[in-house]
């Protein structure tokens, strides 16, 4: 394995262990973008344990396959939020926890980058709340009934009758 700190002509740069002039082992890359990872390659790809920062303030600490957020770890948008979990090939998947800056916290099962299934709410107050969500959207609390379904007859309001005197 021999150590190399190769600049391109774009202004990418790499700092690291190379095999076979591939990038392997732990290294730093820097792209065109300004957008940097420190970590561990596997044949040029960004693969095993490592930390990608954005210029705009994201980062992003946890596993990598192939280039992709994947297995655990923790997302740090610049707004303040913070998600800590399971992504599959840069996706939110599995279980994870989403919490904001106000101290509001969602804790349950993603899917396709959103809540979906049950999930717990800790509200800014902390109070707790548990749910089920579909694609991001609450469904319904655990303690209760569905919140959107098509209403039945019976829930139709039926006319009123009234006698005249």
């Amino acid at each position: 394995m021999e150590k190399k700190c190769p600049t391109w002509t774009n202004g990418s740069s790499y700092e690291g262990n190379h095999v076979n002039g591939l990038r392997e082992g732990k290294g730093k890359f820097i792209n065109a973008n300004k957008i940097s990872y420190e970590g561990e390659f596997i044949g040029n790809n960004l693969t095993g344990q490592g930390v990608c920062i954005w210029p705009d303030g994201k980062k992003y600490e946890g596993t990598w396959h192939q280039n992709m957020m994947h297995g655990k770890g923790t997302f740090y948008f610049p707004d303040g939020r913070i998600y800590t979990g399971e992504y599959n090939k840069d996706v939110k998947e599995g279980f994870g926890t989403m919490t904001w800056p106000n101290g509001k916290k969602y804790e349950g099962s993603w899917q396709k980058g959103k809540p979906h299934g049950r999930g717990t709410i800790t509200f800014t107050d902390g109070k707790t709340r548990e749910g089920e969500w579909v694609a991001g959207n609450r469904v319904r609390w655990a303690d209760c009934c569905l919140l959107y379904t098509s209403p039945s007859p019976r829930d139709q309001r039926r006319p009123r009758m009234t006698s005249s005197a």
